[in-house]
């Protein structure tokens, strides 16, 4: 069923300004608390920290993609799972960044 239903699925393209900023984006995850007591996850708020254009677009597309959610009543099912990894840097190995990722959250208790 579900296979014949995306065949027919239509995408609507977001507005420009349902692309979030870091800071709406902060604000919306903070005043929503999708992920608990327990804060932001690490790899979401180091992503939204950094400075730089690659940086600031990949914020902008989560906050797309969390206003998405949002509209589509999908953002308190999906979001608390909290599963963000960084993508690995150019010119890193897969199992260099593997290990690294590994070891960062072995320090934070968890994947």
């Amino acid at each position: 069923a579900l296979a014949a239903s995306a065949s027919q699925a239509q995408l609507r393209q977001l507005p420009s300004g349902e692309f979030w900023a870091p800071d709406r984006l902060q604000r919306h995850l903070q005043r929503q608390a999708y992920f608990g007591s327990g804060g932001t996850p690490v790899a979401l708020q180091v992503a939204m920290d950094r400075e730089g254009g690659a940086q600031q677009a990949a914020v902008n597309a989560l906050g797309g993609a969390v206003s998405y959610l949002t509209t589509a009543l999908l953002d308190k099912a999906v979001l608390p799972v909290a599963r963000f990894a960084a993508l690995p840097p150019a010119g890193a190995s897969a199992a260099q960044y593997t290990a690294a990722h590994a070891s960062a959250a072995e320090r934070r208790g968890g994947a």
